[in-house]
């Protein structure tokens, strides 16, 4: 199982993680790997900035996406739930 919490997959991410929290059955038995890729639902992975040398400075390439609101509250729910569901993994042997 992965996690992989960023501004493109949060929800779908945070309901996998909402089961792992409160859920004390299959997925906590099954899970024997467990890999962590992001942690950020701010962080939006097709976002480039560029690059403008005539100021030496990184400009952004558009405006802030409009679901920046929904990604910030993914993000407390993902302090509040991420212990939860890590601790109720109880056949994990790797870690990544």
């Amino acid at each position: 199982m992965a996690l992989n919490v960023n501004m493109k997959t949060f929800k779908i991410e945070m309901e996998k993680l909402r089961a792992m929290a409160f859920e004390n059955g299959r997925i906590s038995f099954a899970v024997k790997e467990f890999t962590i890729r992001c942690l950020m639902p701010t962080f939006d992975p097709s976002y480039h900035p560029i690059w403008n040398s005539e100021s030496d400075r990184i400009t952004k390439s558009e405006s802030e996406p409009a679901t920046l609101c929904d990604a910030q509250q993914a993000a407390k729910d993902l302090t509040q739930n991420l212990l939860n569901a890590l601790t109720s993994l109880k056949f994990v042997r790797k870690i990544k």
